[in-house]
């Protein structure tokens, strides 16, 4: 490093610490006490550091906060205060940026510990060699993450575990500015296959969303404005970001030129646009220079590891690619037919490449999805997508979606660290994953973690925002977290963007119930039923609150017409939760268990919150190895 940035670096340092019980430190007001522009301190900031000067005012009070968690008593509201960033969910989601945790998680992680071998106010540096990087972390993390990995996967020859070192959710800012974040809008195409824009659509988008400090919406939400006529900063505001990228993909002679745009949302202008011709066959190649010059542009740095893992092709076989899009698109629908022709799809990618890593993650889905649907047997679906989850794993060590589909498989099987372990990988490899991010705040849900879950599930919906499913979850998160206040805000954005959907008044119904309002309850869930009577233990729901509001004899009548399987089992236990016989719920909820059939938000459930100590639900509890919170 350069002797006199270092100094200005070192002291730049040391003032952020000065003022590290208020966040009214202005970028102005340290140019004036460092004696430099505001031009030339960004500039050495970004270059010794690979951050804003912002980024890395609040890189080291997050230091700071550490350090505070790990050696006092403090609550996290005063810790945020202390280091700096007044706004606890701010600090919050901040700090699961920092160090892939929550502050609630770093703290019983590493209460009481010093960590002298990264000292909370050193100054951060940009040139920093993997090896060195690794050698920082602290030990104990590393040989968790390790354990966690080969339990994980059963065999540990399978990762490199120097892989899975730094795991979970980093370089999201889901706050209120609109600070490095990107939507990509569907591509318009002439002359061309559907599928060739597709896929470089989806490769780019996979790569940008792998930058660290770059927020990328998910497609679910992207998607939605195709040919929409809104404007740049209509559609910004409703997506929140600052940036819209658009393209063009046409045929010119033997090749494919695309065409992209970059548009700068909050003054709706144009900023960058280029050109990329290339052999229809090499375009996929095109996704490293395009995700550099984008990143260049949006002055968002590519690590080492990025790098490398951009230049590996998903696949070298073009008609193997194309059967996989096909096969990808077919899953959308979650239609049984089209589920069995997605498998053919795979199949024959595979066929045609054995080495086709996504292929097989996406098979896997495949087949959870069929499970899950119940077009198939539930265990045997489990069976398959693991085995094909584990394949694409073998394949490529630092496959996101393989990773996913596995915590999925985990949490459904009731393997809790080795679900968490694996949405945990899933992320550090593809870190603005709005999916992954969502189902990690279900498992943290289902282990009675729900102050944490409501953390991924609102970084979810920042990258997310028009997906129904999500929010739908988020304002469950929100009422076991008794935050009905970020609750209602959801409530009134669900009900502009979603309508009548009967995701929405599922989602009504069971807030409501666990607000103990039962009568509203009622009014939500009998429209949900009315639209979709097949969700999943929506009659036990609909019932518990005809108990509660009086209605018993619906209530046991409705018990009379279920039948014998694990499922009806958990319905009657939540039926005669509500009747207030609490032998007979428990009895049903035993015979659920020995089943295999636990409710997942078990430790939540507002059935299930007055029984917290007996001990027959203790027993079911360590059962399944959980525990109260």
């Amino acid at each position: 490093m350069n002797t006199s940035h270092q100094d200005i670096i070192e002291k730049l340092t040391h003032l952020i610490l000065d003022d590290s019980q208020t966040s009214s430190l202005t970028v102005s007001e340290i140019t004036k006490s460092l004696g430099t522009s505001r031009t030339q301190l960004h500039r050495i900031v970004k270059k010794e550091t690979g951050l804003s000067t912002t980024l890395y005012i609040r890189k080291i009070r997050l230091q700071k906060a550490r350090e505070l968690l790990c050696t006092s008593d403090l609550r996290i509201s005063e810790i945020a205060h202390l280091s700096g960033i007044d706004s606890p969910q701010n600090f919050s989601k901040y700090f699961i940026q920092e160090f892939q945790l929550s502050p609630s998680e770093y703290r019983k992680l590493n209460s009481g510990q010093i960590l002298h071998d990264i000292p909370p106010y050193e100054p951060v540096h940009q040139a920093e060699s993997k090896d060195e990087w690794f050698r920082r972390l602290p030990s104990h993390r590393a040989f968790y993450i390790f354990l966690g990995v080969f339990v994980l996967i059963g065999i540990g020859a399978w990762i490199h575990r120097t892989q899975s070192t730094k795991l979970g959710i980093k370089g999201l800012d889901p706050g209120q500015n609109f600070e490095n974040s990107l939507a990509i809008l569907p591509f318009t195409y002439q002359n061309v296959a559907a599928n060739s824009s597709e896929g470089i659509l989806d490769e780019l988008h996979n790569s940008l969303a792998q930058i660290e400090n770059l927020k990328v919406i998910a497609r679910t939400s992207s998607d939605q404005f195709k040919s929409t006529k809104n404007d740049f900063k209509k559609i910004g505001t409703e997506l929140r970001v600052n940036h819209i990228l658009t393209g063009n993909l046409q045929k010119q002679n033997n090749n494919l030129q695309l065409n992209l745009r970059l548009v700068d949302t909050q003054g709706d202008s144009t900023v960058w646009t280029k050109t990329y011709v290339s052999r229809e066959s090499s375009l996929m190649r095109l996704t490293k220079a395009i995700t550099r010059d984008i990143a260049t542009e949006l002055s968002q740095s590519i690590s080492p590891s990025l790098a490398q893992r951009l230049n590996r092709q998903i696949t070298t076989d073009q008609d193997a690619y194309n059967e996989f899009l096909e096969g990808r698109s077919l899953l959308v629908t979650r239609e049984k037919e089209k589920l069995a022709q997605s498998i053919e799809k795979f199949n024959r990618a595979i066929a045609l490449d054995s080495t086709f890593a996504e292929a097989y993650a996406y098979k896997a889905i495949a087949h959870n999805l069929n499970g899950n649907m119940g077009y198939t047997n539930l265990e045997a679906s489990l069976n398959e997508s693991e085995q094909n989850a584990l394949m694409a794993i073998k394949l490529d060590g630092q496959n996101a979606s393989a990773y996913a589909i596995l915590g999925n498989i985990y949490r459904e099987q009731y393997k809790w660290e080795q679900a968490r372990t694996a949405y945990q990988i899933s992320l550090k490899y593809k870190p603005n994953d709005a999916q992954t991010t969502y189902w990690y705040s279900l498992l943290l849900r289902s282990i009675g973690k729900p102050e944490e879950a409501l953390e991924y599930s609102q970084v979810a919906i920042e990258l997310d925002p028009l997906y129904p499913v999500i929010l739908g979850g988020h304002i469950i998160n929100c009422a076991y977290a008794n935050r009905n206040d970020l609750a209602q805000k959801s409530v009134e954005r669900g009900k502009i963007l979603f309508g009548d959907s009967f995701v929405l008044y599922n989602t009504l119904g069971y807030y409501e119930l666990i607000n103990s309002n039962y009568a509203k309850a009622l009014v939500h869930l009998r429209k949900a039923e009315n639209m979709n009577p097949d969700i999943q233990l929506l009659g036990a729901l609909i019932m518990f609150c005809e108990a509660k509001t009086g209605n018993t004899q619906k209530a046991r009548n409705f018990i009379s017409s279920l039948s014998d399987t694990p499922n009806d089992h958990m319905a009657k236990a939540i039926i005669y939760s509500a009747l207030g016989n609490r032998d007979l719920s428990m009895h049903w909820l035993k015979k659920a268990a020995d089943a295999g059939k636990i409710h997942y938000d078990l430790l939540l459930h507002p059935a299930f919150t007055e029984f917290h100590q007996d001990p027959r639900f203790l027993a079911i509890l360590n059962q399944f190895d959980l525990r109260l919170p």
